[in-house]
């Protein structure tokens, strides 16, 4: 590893990039930004700045899969969703995972500006529009003004050994985090020391919301590191029951039982549906999820060319 710098507080912003052509999805993230990192979200980066980063995440799977598209976009500063000249069932409900999610921001680029225009203004979204040749621009101009706000957890998404540095973990940060900084390690509920933080092969003492990191911790095993999900500095800031205010599109319908999807954080976890009435929601979460002012609501068995994200969660 480097020699540790000491220096202002490193921050950056997430874009995730959604499209039913995941190979325009990648061409566009490639043509700012450099593909570091693969797996079911493919992660690019690109520095913005000494002390800012922008990261581009692009999902795999779909539409065979809406799970991998909606933790993407939990994770979203920037959500953009990209579409062609001729647009079917796929773009509407991508289009609604950009409008449902908490991102800061909501794109919809289109080669023909002016289509995907008149449908976000016909459906109520609350979406900027733009042309796919301006998409280069305008992502990195509102990357350099948007970062990333401090939403007290960090999302874990791999565990490995390092010969010589012991257990590391890799994810996003949605807070502040210093070296030897403790944390509570979800679902094994285990508070764990971060002993080094590095970002882009460079070794940190501190980071902040919004950048890509690799922290070597102490306190519990590699192969229980592997479930763990999110970090959080208390359990209380976990939840494992939900009651909260829905917002459902009106095209979507949400039942009155059964089983869906919840997404915060990076994470989808099965929910029960304990109670559904007057637009509010109680529901017992399989797995916790760190506490947040916002989560989507998917079914992944609605109607074939229906749209599955549902639509909100908020407080209310």
């Amino acid at each position: 590893m480097s020699t540790l710098r000491a220096r202002a507080l490193l921050t950056g912003v997430i874009a995730s990039l959604v499209s039913a052509d995941m190979n325009r999805a990648q061409e566009l993230a490639g043509s700012i930004a450099k593909l570091n990192d693969k797996g079911h979200l493919l992660m690019y980066y690109k520095r913005l700045s000494e002390e800012k980063l922008l990261s581009i995440i692009v999902p795999t799977e779909y539409p065979a899969t809406i799970i991998n598209a909606a933790i993407s976009m939990s994770l979203a500063d920037i959500g953009v969703v990209v579409t062609g000249y001729e647009m079917d069932w796929r773009d509407g409900e991508l289009l609604t995972l950009v409008d449902a999610s908490s991102s800061q921001l909501g794109l919809a680029a289109a080669d023909s500006k002016e289509s995907i225009e008149k449908l976000v203004n016909s459906s109520g979204l609350r979406l900027s529009t733009l042309s796919t040749s301006d998409f280069a621009v305008s992502l990195l101009t509102h990357g350099e003004k948007l970062s990333s706000h401090d939403e007290g957890y960090v999302f874990i998404d791999r565990a490995f050994l390092v010969k010589g540095v012991g257990p590391v973990i890799l994810g996003y940060t949605k807070m502040n985090v210093y070296v030897h900084d403790k944390l509570y390690a979800v679902p094994i509920n285990k508070q764990i020391e971060i002993k080094s933080i590095e970002v882009l092969d460079e070794e940190m003492d501190s980071v902040g919301p919004g950048v890509r990191i690799g922290f070597a911790v102490k306190g519990a095993e590699v192969d229980e590191l592997k479930e763990v999900y999110a970090l959080v500095p208390d359990l209380s800031k976990t939840v494992n029951k939900l009651t909260l205010r829905v917002k459902a599109y009106p095209w979507t319908e949400v039942p009155s039982s059964g089983t869906l999807h919840v997404v915060g954080g990076g994470t989808a976890v099965m929910a029960n549906i304990d109670r559904y009435d007057n637009g509010s929601i109680e529901l017992s979460l399989s797995k916790p999820l760190p506490l947040l002012d916002k989560y989507l609501l998917v079914n992944v068995n609605a109607k074939q060319k229906r749209s599955r994200v549902l639509g909100y969660l908020f407080p209310g």
